[in-house]
């Protein structure tokens, strides 16, 4: 993602709110299913109770960074030229 903002195709990047939703309620799903669920009073906890933590492994989350869904996201404005 960032080559994207570095070869100048975009200026910035911004997750789309439809993506954004779609994460927070399969996140909170998962997260659920947690030992950080399990009834104890945390700082990992929500003001809704559920945990804030990435509820997935390491693996998945290093899939999901190695090959982002480029339809989730909208490239803002191109750089100007120096």
């Amino acid at each position: 993602m960032l080559d994207k903002v570095a070869t100048g195709e975009c200026a910035e990047i911004c997750v789309t709110r439809d993506a954004m939703a779609g994460y927070d309620r399969a996140r909170t799903a998962a997260a659920q299913g947690t030992i950080f669920a399990s009834g104890c009073s945390s700082w990992y906890l929500g003001k809704d109770g559920v945990p804030m933590t990435w509820p997935w492994s390491y693996g998945h989350f290093a899939e999901v960074m190695a090959k982002p869904d480029f339809d989730d996201f909208e490239m803002v404005g191109a750089k100007q030229p120096a």
